[in-house]
Parts: C-alpha cells; structure tokens; sequence
C-alpha cells in the first residue's frame, strides 16, 4: 500500500470507526479479492467490539499490497458510499499536496543548477532583452502602418507582416547560436539548458507578436469609416451594455458594468462559503443518518426478539386460557357436586334430627315404663309381705286399675312408639298358695324357705330393672354421641368439600344401626 493511503486510514481511523459496522460481507468480498485470507478474517472476527475489529481490519490491511486500498473502497461503495466517499477525497487531496510539493521540489533543484550559470549566460539574457525590444518596437510599427492601408491589402499586409518577422527571428537565431558557438565546447551542457531557455522565450514572443497583429488586423474596417458607421457602432456598443445589465441582473443603471462585475464576485465568494457550509452540514448530516441507520438496525433486531416474546406470551396465555377454561368447568362440576352433597347432607341431617326427636320420645316413654314398672315391682314385694288374700286381692284390683290408668295415659302421650316394655302382672300371684299343712296363706309357717323363690322372683326383675337402665343410660349417650355428630356434620357442610362430609354420614348411620329402621 502506498504511503497516500496509509496516510488516509491513519487521519480517518476515529471517523471510520464511528461511522462503519465491519460486517462479514466486507470480509467475504475482501477474501473473494484475495486481499484477506480466511485465517485473517476469523482473527478480525474474534474480537469482541467493532473498534477493536476495525483496529486489527486496518492493520492488516495495510500489508495487503497496493491494491488493498482500492479493493477496501470498493467493498464500502454498497452499504457505506458515504465513508467510501470521505476516503476517497481525502485521498486525492493529499495526493495533490503531494505531487505538488514534488514539482515545488523539481523547480527549486533546477533553479539551484541553473544559480551557477549566471555570470555566464549574462551576456545571453541582455541580447535577449534587446532582441525583445527590438521585436515590439518592429511589431508597434508594423501595425501603424497596417492601420492606415486599406481592407484590400489586409492578407497581403499580414503574410509581409510574418515574412519580415520571421527573418528577423531566424536572423536573431543566427546570432544566438554564434554567440553560443564562441563557447567552451567542454560546457555542452551548460549550453543545452541555455538553447532550451532561449527556444522557449522566442515561442512566447513570437505567438504574442502573431496573435496581437491578426487581432489588430481583424478590427479594421472594411471601406472607409463614417459618422454612421461610428453611430451604429455606439448604438451596438449601447445594446451590448444594456444585455449585459439583463444578463447579470442589474437594477441600478448608474453603477458601472465593472462595479456590478466585482459585486458578483464576492456573491459568488460568499456563495462558494455558504455551500462550503452547505457541504459541511451535509457530511454532518450525513453521519447522523449512518448512526441513525446503524441504531434502527440495532432497534430493528430488538423489535424482532420483542415480537418473538410476545408470541410466546401470546400462545402461553392461549394455553392458561384453554387451563382456566377447563379449570372453571372442573369446578363448576365439583360445585354441582357440592351443592347436591349439601343436600344430601341437610336431607340426612333433617332425619337424623327427626330420629333425635323419636329417641328423646322413645327415652321418655322408657323412664315413664321404668317408674311404672319400679313400682310394679313395690307393690309385688308388698303383696308378697301381706298375709291378708281378701286385703292383698283388693290391693291387685286396685293395683291392676291403676297400672291400667298409667299404660293408657303413656300410649296416649306418645302414639308413634313401636316396640314397648309390656309387663304384666303373673297369674301365680293373684291366687294364693296352698301349703302342705292345709294353711291358704301364700306363705309357709316357716318364712324362711317360702322367702326364697320370692327372692329369686324379686332379684329377677331387679336385673331386668338393672338391665333397662343400662339400655336407657347406653341409649342417651348414643343420643349425645349423635347430636354431636349432626354438629359436627353441619360445621363440615360449611367448611370442608364433599369427601369430609359423606366420610361422617356413614358412620353415624352405623351409629343409628342399633334401631331396626335407620338401616332403611
């Protein structure tokens, strides 16, 4: 690469990186041009930021050949013209400062060659200028004389005009290469560079001379000059004035053509600076616009990763939707389910309160039969001690009367009890015994053997009274047992779900197995 352009990634290396994004398409088409190798573009793209890539891009580049340069501005025409475009001014500036500087160099290293020449070509450059004077005092005079000849003689005028100039110059060329001949012939050199300076003046002198004379000539007038053609040559000169005003826009006729042209030219210098600033504001504008781009891609990117989240959010509230959904009927189910085992349960509970009510009847039914039959059993044990059978028959009829009395008002209070406690009086007590004496008092003369079958009469029935009272006593308690469970029943119907509620039921029904109807 050329000392040029190593100059130029050096001076635009802070605004390369703040304006490129070294793709791989960069890479791949350098690598398809053979500038970088495969190796060289994976070490660029290991690094971790875009600045460090660009800094080893660069470095690697500018050992790439001269071709490297140009092959690198080429890949930026596509995606990044803009910085191409910087580069490539920045590159031709510097190389006209450059070639510049060289021809200051060449001429300054001439002019020191030519420095020594000096006392020796004196003589030649005073010749010189004579010869010039010569020649302007020959040409001053020729187009005097040609100024006052008709129109007739003008080519005729011209060709003597150049004939005569042109012995002149070959006259004076004589002279020169005399004077050049009387020269050392060991400074050749010397004389070659004077030949050379000489040649170039008498061009330039004899073109200046040609090119006055025919543009002299050609303002003559054909035929002789008249007022009229004088006045028409104004009026001509007048119209040009005037389309020269229309032509720069001049509004103020006073002011000279020459005013108005200075004034056009410092517009046109102050309207160089405006679109000078103009371009200065646009490259400004024109790095925006890169970091703009280069943040809508980077933007771009992340709206697509944010659209790609919410489509997974969208399909993920779907699927809780869809779960929700079959959520809601599960538990419109169960609720169903619930408020049928509610039912249930307060059908159960009404029963059971009901069975309460029959229990707490039937208890009572059963102590009023225990208070009858306790006295039943009194009044035996006193029967049994009396020794008067017209007194104890009197005491059975009025004992039968009353027991009667009792049982009718207990059936009348409660109607609805099935099973009850019959006891009724034993025949064997209303006739009396007969002993083997012939005595008719149930009772033998000796008290103590007749006692005994009383006895054993007597504890009988306490056992059955023993018996009643446990029935009573393990009744009541089944009876609090199932109050507490209807408590506890009605609690879980607020509280706990179907399952707690139905696992109770069965085991007061159980409990209620003792009556021969709670089964049904």
């Amino acid at each position: 690469m050329d000392i040029t352009a190593r100059k130029v990634l050096k001076q635009k290396k802070a605004l390369i990186k703040e304006n490129l994004v070294l793709e791989t398409s960069i890479l791949d088409e350098l690598e398809s041009k053979d500038i970088l190798t495969e190796d060289m573009s994976l070490d660029i793209q290991a690094k971790s930021t875009n600045g460090e890539k660009i800094d080893r891009f660069l470095s690697i580049l500018k050992k790439r050949g001269p071709t490297a340069f140009e092959a690198f501005i080429a890949s930026l025409q596509k995606d990044h013209g803009f910085v191409a475009v910087m580069l490539m001014e920045e590159y031709n500036a510097l190389a006209d400062a450059e070639n510049e500087r060289r021809m200051s160099t060449t001429s300054l290293s001439t002019n020191g060659s030519t420095s020594s020449l000096d006392s020796q070509t004196k003589s030649l450059e005073m010749n010189a200028v004579m010869f010039s004077q010569c020649n302007d005092c020959a040409v001053r005079r020729l187009s005097q004389d040609t100024s006052v000849t008709s129109g007739s003689n003008k080519t005729s005028q011209s060709t003597a005009v150049i004939g005569q100039l042109r012995d002149k110059t070959d006259q004076s060329d004589a002279g020169q290469l005399i004077s050049t001949g009387q020269l050392h012939i060991s400074e050749e050199f010397k004389t070659r560079i004077i030949q050379e300076w000489l040649s170039n003046v008498y061009m330039k002198l004899k073109s200046h001379v040609t090119i006055n004379n025919l543009r002299e000539l050609s303002f003559n007038s054909p035929g002789p000059v008249t007022y009229e053609m004088v006045e028409n040559l104004i009026d001509d000169m007048m119209l040009m004035e005037e389309k020269c005003y229309k032509a720069i826009g001049a509004k103020d006729r006073k002011a000279s053509l020459l005013t108005h042209i200075i004034s056009l030219k410092a517009s046109k210098q102050k309207m160089k600076e405006r679109v000078k600033l103009a371009e200065e504001q646009k490259n400004k504008y024109a790095d925006n616009i890169i970091k703009l781009e280069n943040k809508c891609r980077n933007n771009l990117d992340e709206n697509d990763r944010l659209k790609r989240e919410i489509q997974k959010q969208v399909c993920t509230n779907l699927s809780l939707k869809e779960s929700c959904d079959q959520k809601q009927k599960k538990i419109e189910e169960l609720q169903k389910l619930l408020d049928k085992a509610n039912e249930e349960i307060e059908m159960k509970i009404s029963k059971i309160e009901e069975m309460g009510k029959l229990f707490r009847e039937r208890e009572d039914c059963l102590r009023e039969e225990h208070k009858l039959i306790v006295e039943k059993l009194e009044d035996e044990l006193f029967d049994s001690r009396v020794d008067n059978p017209k007194g104890k028959f009197q005491y059975k009829q009025q004992y039968q009367s009353t027991y009667a009395a009792k049982r009718g008002k207990i059936e009348k209070k409660y109607p609805q009890i099935s099973t009850r406690i019959h006891v009724q009086p034993r025949e064997q007590d209303c006739t009396p015994r007969q002993n083997p004496n012939g005595n008719k008092s149930p009772f033998n003369s000796n008290d103590t053997p007749r006692a005994q079958p009383e006895n054993r009469r007597l504890k009988v029935d306490l056992t059955n009274e023993r018996h009643f009272e446990n029935c009573i006593m393990q009744k009541g308690t089944i009876f609090n047992t199932l109050e507490n469970k209807a408590e506890n029943i009605s609690e879980v119907n607020k509280k706990s779900p179907r399952r707690q509620a139905l696992s109770i039921v069965p085991k007061t029904l159980e409990t209620l197995g003792i009556f021969g109807h709670a089964k049904k």
